[in-house]
């Protein structure tokens, strides 16, 4: 869809028009699309919250900052970014440079928590200015010079990433503290007031031997079935009638893994059998307000402010955006499509835009989700409705929807990016690997 061009802002803009109009003349031809993009969007949104939630403890501030974020930076994402499907929202790489500032060993070590957390925001506002500028000065075409080898190990390194983490599913939960394990003590600050931003530490691991290790593996087992095999299921006929349906285009196959737990956990394992496994509630309470315009409060007019965070946004900025691109074309690859330099260049700008407004409305920010955007892929969803659904649905579960995501076992999530893990891997690489096809440098 559209030329590789792309020649400046508005020249992009048009195109991005226009690319709505062919948007809602494909969704009045093809109205059962339009199902299937809310119905992914829901079950990415439920993907996003307790990720956001765990990101969020990374970098230190309340799990609503986060929510926030994916909320903020996924819309705007979503309506002016530049590839249709690709979802983003409060992520990993990012959490871990903002953990600097919180931390007692950063370069705000001398400020109470809470104004350390005003700087992030602060911090966050540069970093979308910066990519917005990165995006009109066309620096997206930067990714050309990423070699093949290089792609290859984002692919891997995510999958690694993304399969490890779930492996804090089986760790027992503890009740809230007063705040994250680093963020106990004021660093080199003075007059301090605690402060509780919601965390929820991890204590020890379950064992082999307790019950909870096996019913959890049995919802792993179970939604990376569902979503394995359901697909592949023939089209069967309804009694009847003369008309065939295939059950995989009823509901994505994902949506049926999350409500097939939920099922489990709540029907077998705590209805009949009286145990229990982790829900997303013993992870984190997520019921909150909506958020509310806030300008950081910081000394916009002091040098040493910019001094201290500008580094820390060239940073997020970089990463930020070079994680989306990547992001980006992982989803080419699975949809086997091409996203035009254009879509490119706004996508870059669009990121920047949600980071700028993450900044001004107390949330984390953020930038492309591999994980999710691939889960959206699998769907089958290709436009942006089923994006923008993920993003209103996780406000909507912070502010009237918590009690149904809070009872989800998040074991059946971590099946479902388990599956992720499955095809962001690029498998074929471990031959090249072995048969010295792909240099080991370039």
């Amino acid at each position: 869809p559209g030329s590789a061009g792309g020649c400046n802002p508005l020249e992009s803009l048009s195109q991005l028009r226009a690319y709505y109009g062919r948007s809602l003349n494909f969704y009045r031809a093809n109205p059962r699309q339009i199902k299937f993009e809310v119905l992914s969007g829901l079950t990415v949104a439920i993907l996003k919250v307790p990720e956001s939630v765990a990101f969020s403890f990374v970098a230190g501030v309340h799990p609503l900052q986060g929510l926030y974020g994916t909320f903020f930076l996924g819309m705007i994402a979503s309506v002016m970014g530049g590839r249709p499907g690709m979802v983003s929202g409060c992520a990993g790489a990012l959490a871990v440079v903002v953990r600097v500032i919180m931390s007692d060993e950063g370069p705000f070590r001398d400020k109470c928590l809470w104004d350390r957390r005003e700087f992030v925001f602060f911090t966050m506002f540069w970093c979308g200015v910066m990519q917005v500028v990165c995006g009109v000065l066309r620096l997206a075409e930067g990714a050309k010079m990423i070699s093949q080898s290089a792609f290859l190990g984002f692919f891997n390194a995510l999958a690694i990433v993304i399969g490890s983490s779930q492996l804090e599913t089986f760790r027992k939960p503890k009740g809230n503290l007063e705040g994250t394990g680093a963020l106990e003590t004021h660093g080199t600050a003075v007059g301090c007031v605690p402060v509780n931003f919601g965390a929820s530490g991890n204590a020890d691991w379950y064992t082999f031997a307790d019950k909870e290790t096996w019913l959890m593996l049995v919802h792993i087992v179970v939604v990376m079935s569902v979503i394995q095999f359901l697909p592949k299921v023939p089209v069967i006929k309804v009694p009847g009638t003369k008309s065939t349906v295939k059950p995989a285009n009823i509901l994505p196959p994902c949506l049926v893994g999350i409500l097939l737990s939920m099922v489990i956990e709540w029907g077998i394992f705590r209805g009949a059998l009286d145990v229990s496994t982790t829900i997303v509630k013993d992870v984190s309470p997520i019921a909150g307000d909506p958020p509310q315009l806030h300008i950081p409060d910081v000394d916009w007019g002091e040098w040493e402010s910019y001094a201290r965070c500008l580094p820390i946004s060239a940073s997020l900025c970089a990463i930020g955006l070079v994680e989306s691109i990547l992001t980006l074309q992982a989803v080419d690859e699975i949809l086997d499509e091409t996203t035009p330099n254009w879509m490119k260049h706004l996508e870059c700008v669009a990121q920047g835009v949600g980071n700028g407004i993450s900044g001004l409305f107390m949330a984390l920010g953020g930038d492309a989700m591999i994980g999710q955007s691939c889960v959206n892929a699998l769907n089958g969803a290709k436009g942006r409705l089923s994006s923008l659904t993920a993003d209103f649905s996780v406000l909507l579960f912070v502010v009237v929807a918590s009690p149904f995501i809070e009872i989800v076992p998040m074991a059946g999530l971590a099946g479902i990016l388990f599956i992720v893990v499955m095809h962001c891997f690029q498998w074929q690489s471990l031959v090249l690997i072995v048969r010295r096809q792909i240099p080991f440098y370039e």
